[in-house]
């Protein structure tokens, strides 16, 4: 074998081992740069064990809470009648695109497939839902062939190239809910209804989330008072959407700049947009916002009998930042954290389908509401669920490796009843000793079986403890035969 071209053999680079002549753990003990362990790393065949910057892994624990999230938003959308669909996580560019909006298009995770198709991951799901929708739309009169209304949710996988921090990351789970087909307010009733229904059902109250909405429609017509050109009226949105992070002056440079508005014209849009009360902001614009103020107060008298009311605050700066939306629009915040995120947000989007070419428009309205965001808030406020993963049966081969076959012929009985069951491959003769391993290894074993031990008669192929009674109590232990297991006995 040739020489190490770096110290010529001897093992030594200035007194210290040399990186290219001892294995990977010794180079560790190396007190150089990190920069130069990294590179030594990845020539030893180190990789990054890290997941992709925004991304998680989701170790069991993890994978509980996300399951157990995910189950809550069905146990909700089922209770209002809700039915569940799902669609590619790849789509055509064009679809989010066509009518997205600024940010939308630019967090993209775009790319150009291999028969040079434009497709992105899907950063949200209505785009989604309208295409599916009019798969099912005739050609000639341009009506679905579903029957209306629709009431459909989704749980779907979204990703987004935004900077990670605290409740965002690029990867995330979002519950979608859609009732298309309705063109009055009685559709964000049964929506916003049912948002509110969930926060409840995880611990949350009206206290520390508000639901905060307003219509585009008051927007639109501020706008026009201020000489805002149709042609800028999307611009507008998404600089008015960023108030809250940017402020008023820069979203006064930006007005001015972009859109093209006078410095009167500007400060009075924005001003119209920080009123708080319906009343006030009648006074402030005057007759323009009529029908759209009836509207809402009619959404509040629908709210109060619906038991939500409560959870809903007006706010004419909530604009959302989505270009789609035509009427009401909301988010909902949690009042007493640090987190600024939105939990959920939503609204109405009458013409989302005639921007996809359709024919026909259907009058919908939904919102989506992130897991990340969630599981923050739930942990701020000590309101995370126990979900310890509880196992029936613990089995373990009595004193010797033969009595391992008996222990697959009692798990393979007690998982034809029902039951969960978990094998140590390791026999035990100490009853101790099993006790000790089975409460090490499962989180909560109810039954501890010892396979191939029979009494002193000879009677049974195992002892079966259960581990939730005391020993002196009755039935806390018994001998069992294959016969003797059955879901009658152990339940």
């Amino acid at each position: 074998m040739d020489a190490c071209a770096v110290c010529d053999g001897t093992g030594k680079l200035l007194g210290k081992p040399c990186p290219l002549c001892d294995d990977f753990e010794e180079v560790q003990e190396i007190s150089e740069p990190s920069s130069c362990k990294e590179g030594i790393a990845k020539c030893k065949g180190q990789i990054d064990l890290e997941p992709p910057s925004g991304t998680r892994d989701f170790a069991p624990d993890d994978l509980r809470f996300r399951n157990w999230l995910l189950g809550q938003w069905r146990t909700t959308a089922k209770k209002f009648g809700f039915d569940e669909y799902d669609a590619p996580i790849l789509e055509r560019q064009e679809l989010f695109t066509r009518k997205g909006g600024e940010d939308i298009v630019q967090e993209m995770y775009a790319f150009t497939d291999k028969d040079g198709v434009d497709l992105a991951l899907r950063p949200e799901m209505t785009p989604s839902l309208v295409r599916m929708v009019m798969k099912t739309m005739q050609d000639k009169s341009g009506r679905s062939s579903l029957r209306l209304p629709l009431k459909w949710f989704s749980v779907p996988q979204c990703w987004r190239f935004e900077t990670v921090q605290r409740g965002r990351k690029r990867e995330f789970y979002q519950w979608n809910m859609d009732i298309l087909g309705v063109a009055d307010i009685k559709a964000e009733v049964e929506i916003m209804g049912a948002a509110c229904d969930f926060l409840k059902s995880i611990g949350l109250n009206a206290d520390s989330v508000k639901i905060k909405f307003n219509s585009r429609k008051i927007l639109s017509a501020i706008c026009d008072e201020a000489g805002v050109p149709d042609s800028n009226f999307e611009e507008t949105t998404v600089i008015v959407d960023k108030l809250n992070k940017i402020g008023v002056e820069e979203c006064k440079r930006r007005l001015m700049k972009d859109v093209g508005l006078c410095d009167r014209a500007a400060g009075m849009l924005l001003t119209a947009v920080q009123v708080k009360g319906l009343d006030d902001l009648q006074r402030l614009v005057g007759g323009v916002v009529c029908e759209a103020v009836d509207e809402i107060r009619q959404l509040l008298q629908y709210a109060d009998a619906a038991g939500f009311a409560d959870w809903l605050e007006f706010d004419a700066s909530v604009v959302r930042g989505l270009a789609y939306y035509t009427g009401i629009v909301f988010e909902a915040f949690d009042q007493t954290g640090g987190i600024g995120r939105a939990i959920a947000g939503g609204g109405r989007f009458d013409k989302l389908m005639s921007t996809y070419g359709s024919k026909t428009d259907i009058p919908a309205v939904g919102f989506g509401m992130g897991d990340v965001v969630l599981k923050e808030i739930l942990e701020a406020k000590n309101l995370m669920p126990k979900l310890e993963e509880c196992v029936d049966f613990f089995v373990i081969p009595f004193a010797q490796e033969t009595n391992y076959a008996v222990a697959l012929e009692l798990a393979c009985k007690l998982r034809t009843i029902g039951k969960t069951v978990n094998i140590e491959p390791t026999p035990q003769r100490n009853f101790a000793k099993a006790v000790k391993l089975a409460k090490e290894q499962v989180t909560r074993p109810r039954f501890l079986v010892l396979a191939g031990r029979s009494d002193k008669s000879g009677y049974g192929i195992a002892q079966v403890t259960d581990l939730t009674k005391e020993k002196s109590e009755p039935g806390a232990e018994i001998f069992a035969t294959l016969e003797d297991l059955s879901a009658e006995r152990f339940r």
